[in-house]
């Protein structure tokens, strides 16, 4: 510590011949420091307060040209990891977007390959029923719809008796 002593004395010197040297600009020293004020008070005894203006205010702020000297290093580094999550965040959304879209390319790939496989496997199998299932000469006859009238019927009395049911049930509950 007794190293530091003497340069502590000299920039206390310097800074102390640095001010005084300094000029006062004349403007300054022209101006009276307080205004006079008058003693005695009017005779009436109403007193008003003079309104004044706010001053304009400037959007523009002056920002310092430089980073401030005293920034807390756990604060700056907590900012650095935040800043450093982010960046990772962002790599892992581009790599999931990018991923995405692979995968949406091998689907539609995937769908034109089915659809032409369909295609071939309706045509052979067009050409196989033509060929095969039926000689030339051969038509074939589909029967005609049968409906038997008394398994109808049958589920119609059924459903009477279900819905005399439910009617049943419902006056109950009423």
């Amino acid at each position: 510590m007794v190293f530091f002593k003497k340069r502590r004395e000299e920039n206390v010197e310097e800074i102390k011949n640095i001010v005084e040297s300094r000029k006062i600009p004349d403007e300054l020293l022209e101006k009276p420091m307080e205004e006079e004020v008058p003693m005695e008070l009017p005779e009436s005894t109403e007193l008003t307060i003079p309104k004044r203006e706010k001053p304009a205010l400037t959007t523009e702020e002056k920002k310092p040209a430089f980073a401030p000297l005293f920034v807390k290093i756990e604060k700056y580094r907590s900012v650095l990891n935040a800043i450093a999550d982010l960046k990772t965040t962002v790599v892992m959304i581009k790599n999931a977007l990018e991923l995405q879209k692979q995968i949406e390319s091998l689907r539609d790939e995937n769908r034109k390959l089915l659809e032409v496989a369909i295609t071939k496997i309706d045509k052979k199998i067009v050409m196989l029923d033509s060929e095969f299932l039926r000689p030339k000469g051969y038509e074939e006859e589909f029967p005609s719809p049968i409906y038997e009238t008394e398994s109808l019927e049958g589920a119609v009395m059924d459903l009477k008796k279900q819905v005399e049911s439910l009617k049943s049930e419902l006056q109950t509950i009423t």
